[in-house]
Order: C-alpha cells, then sequence, then structure tokens
C-alpha cells in the first residue's frame, strides 16, 4: 500500500510539473507538429471510435530489439505521447511482451523495500500524468540521471499485482544514453 501512495504521490506532483506551455510547443515543435490544425469531431450521440492508426498493430513474432522496439513513443508528439500511455495502461494484456522504448521525466523514489524507478509521461498540458515504473538491468543502476531529468527508457512490457492494484512495468529496462 505504501508503494501505491508514494507513486500516486509522485504523479501528483508532477501533473504540477514545472514545464511551461512554451516548453511543450518547443517539443512539438521540435517534432514537427507545432501549429498543425487538429480536425475537431461534431457531437454526435454515438460513442467516438478509437482510430486504429493511434494503436500500434500487434506484430505476429516479437522482433523487437533495441533499435527497433515493438512500441516506440519517443517519436510522438506530446499529446499523442500521453494518449499512447494511457491506452497501453488500459489495455496492458496487448503489450504484454513487448520491447518499448519511451521518454519522460526520471524520478526515483526511495522505499523500504528498494528504489522504485519511474518515467513520469505528462500530457501537452502538462494537467495529467501517467507513467511507467521500471526495473534496471544491474548495469544501469551506477549510471542513473538526477531525479527531474529527461531521459529515454528501452524495456520490456509486463505487469504486475500488489495489494489488489494492478501496476505496469518495464522489465530488463536500461536508461537509453
Amino acid at each position: 500500500m505504501k508503494k501505491a501512495i508514494a507513486v500516486l504521490l509522485c504523479l501528483l506532483m508532477a501533473g504540477c510539473a514545472p514545464r511551461s506551455m512554451a516548453a511543450y510547443k518547443e517539443i512539438d515543435k521540435k517534432q514537427g507538429t507545432a501549429g498543425e490544425a487538429v480536425p475537431s469531431a461534431a457531437p454526435s450521440a454515438a460513442p467516438a471510435e478509437v482510430s486504429q492508426e493511434a494503436v500500434p498493430e500487434e506484430p505476429a513474432e516479437q522482433t523487437g530489439s533495441e533499435e527497433t522496439p515493438d512500441v516506440d513513443i519517443t517519436g510522438l508528439n506530446a499529446t499523442m505521447t500521453y494518449s499512447m500511455v494511457l491506452h497501453i495502461m488500459q489495455n496492458p494484456d496487448e503489450y504484454l511482451g513487448k520491447t518499448m522504448k519511451i521518454c519522460g521525466i526520471y524520478n526515483a523514489i526511495p522505499m523500504e523495500e528498494g528504489t522504485v524507478y519511474v518515467c513520469i509521461i505528462p500530457d501537452a498540458t502538462a494537467c495529467c500524468v501517467q507513467g511507467f515504473e521500471f526495473r534496471l538491468e544491474e548495469r544501469d543502476e551506477i549510471n542513473l540521471p538526477e531525479d527531474g531529468s529527461e531521459v529515454t527508457i528501452f524495456g520490456t512490457f509486463d505487469t504486475y499485482t500488489e495489494d489488489m492494484y494492478l501496476y505496469c512495468v518495464l522489465e530488463r529496462a536500461h536508461v537509453v544514453l
């Protein structure tokens, strides 16, 4: 339960991230998406359908490597990155065992059982956050950045249950420098 509270507290604090809107616009500009018009959907009584373009196709066989992960959300703009992470969190069974490459804000949370490492991913307005816990390969524990640093993480997606809560985690993860 302490772990759930610590991770939740970390995510809530990141919701008030020190980044300004200008910083997110700069990220989008670097990714080539700043200023692009986003079509708005007309209100309807029917529920909105999720575009299949935003959901990666499942490969017949896992072929992900560090160079070509099964799921790479590092090239998406801030809104799409958050949306993709939210989809992963809501549909974890679709991603079990897949290699992922993510980027976000690094944070280490000291716990009685050991340190919990997280990569926090805010949305474009920095009001909402999602994130991944990740478990480092032993060799990477000495090369960790400072808390609050932007990082890119590569690992294999998995889930585990603790105190009746389902957690998403990147196993055998390492920080991509």
